[in-house]
């Protein structure tokens, strides 16, 4: 919505934003939880999803929620989008196993790590959980806590600026390279693997689709 209303400067695109910016902050889990779940039930509580993904405060939603109130108040310059994010940043930092590393999924109001099984029922060791399921990971996180505060630091003024034909040209020459890796990484199946499990991580697919998105962007709009 975000890039169609500056595509398009429509109103009602502005209009949808808000409304999510809006959902966003109100769907906050109150602190010391601060952060948001995967799903949630009718009443708009932390719900089950799958059998294996029992109701909690996740780590890597919260991560990528973060990151879009900082787009959102970039984009709108409304101070409330970021005022969920400090509370956030609290609980992730608070919450983390080890360096670099946290839970996906944390119990609701221990905050102790979950891994889910088929059986739904709640397990509180890692090797309880299911092997093809990212339980544990980095998830970004500490990237995403080092953008969100420097945009409250410095209040950053959003704008899109176009490429030069000079910086347009160095930046398609550094896509086409991590492009020509992807596409090398590719089996003839058609999917990636992941270097360490030998298994189908698919962020690895989603990022690679939107890296392969990018460049086409890039060479195809020559503006």
């Amino acid at each position: 919505m975000l890039k169609a209303h500056q595509q398009y400067q429509k109103d009602e695109y502005l209009t949808s934003v808000k409304k999510a910016g809006d959902f966003i902050i109100n769907s906050q889990i109150k602190a010391p939880q601060a952060g948001w779940p995967q799903q949630y039930d009718r009443d708009m509580n932390p719900g089950w999803a799958r059998r294996f993904e029992p109701p909690g405060a996740c780590s890597a939603v919260t991560a990528n929620t973060i990151g879009m109130l900082a787009e959102l108040y970039l984009y709108t310059r409304d101070e409330k989008y970021l005022k969920p994010i400090p509370a956030a940043i609290k609980w992730l930092e608070s919450s983390r196993l080890e360096e670099n590393l946290w839970a996906r999924i944390y119990e609701l109001k221990t905050n102790k790590p979950l891994y889910g099984q088929h059986d739904r029922r709640i397990h509180y060791l890692a090797s309880g959980g299911r092997t093809d399921y990212r339980f544990q990971g980095d998830f970004g996180i500490k990237e995403t806590i080092a953008y969100c505060r420097e945009v409250m630091r410095l209040k950053l003024q959003y704008k899109e600026e176009p490429l030069s034909p000079t910086d347009r040209a160095a930046k398609v020459d550094n896509m086409m390279k991590s492009v020509q890796r992807a596409i090398a990484l590719l089996t003839d199946q058609g999917y990636w693997l992941d270097r360490e499990t030998g298994m189908i991580n698919l962020e690895d697919y989603v990022d690679n689709m939107n890296l392969f998105c990018e460049h086409l962007e890039l060479t195809q709009n020559k503006k």
